[in-house]
């Protein structure tokens, strides 16, 4: 439950309440449907590096600017996603 008002992510970028674009960056043999208002970037690895291309470009979906408080919400989140799908995989190497 996240309380009285919430709603979800998807909710809000269709609301303009979060960023003007909203990409899936998803493995490159995954398969998906993708709503209309996303784009898709697409990541494989090549030796130890991640290697993205932009399959679909995001529709833009607003031309509201968004703050410094915003972006550095966005880039903490990824760093975060980024980080633990490394170190979780290479805990499991490991075992």
């Amino acid at each position: 439950n996240r309380g009285k008002g919430y709603h979800g992510k998807h909710d809000q970028i269709l609301n303009g309440k979060r960023t003007n674009r909203f990409y899936f960056v998803l493995p490159k043999d995954m398969k998906v449907e993708i709503p209309k208002y996303a784009g898709v970037i697409r990541f494989s690895m090549c030796g130890d590096e991640m290697i993205f291309n932009r399959e679909k470009m995001a529709p833009l979906l607003h031309k509201k600017h968004v703050d410094n408080k915003m972006i550095k919400h966005c880039l903490s989140k990824t760093n975060w996603k980024y980080y633990s799908c490394f170190f979780n995989n290479d805990r499991k190497e490991n075992e």
